[in-house]
């Protein structure tokens, strides 16, 4: 019963990723991000973001800087605010 329990235990434990080993095991610098002093919360920025309705269709013809040229067109920072 005693190896039972052990290889028990060995199934429970959860199976990483390799971004997660990498990551577990990353010695640089750590950066902690606070919401301390932001007049919005994350939760606000979620639902202003699912509010936003911003629909484009193919050849419209919009103002903003191209990043990226691909083979069916390109891909354009539109900066909306």
């Amino acid at each position: 019963p005693a190896q039972t329990s052990t290889a028990l235990n060995v199934a429970a434990e959860p199976i990483m990723s390799r971004f997660d080993r990498l990551k577990k095991n990353y010695k640089g610098p750590q950066v902690v991000v606070s919401s301390e002093g932001l007049d919005f919360s994350y939760d606000d920025f979620a639902d202003a973001v699912a509010n936003t309705d911003y629909s484009f269709n193919r050849n419209d013809v919009v103002k903003g800087t191209v990043v990226q040229y691909e083979n069916g067109g390109c891909v354009v920072d539109l900066v909306c605010r």
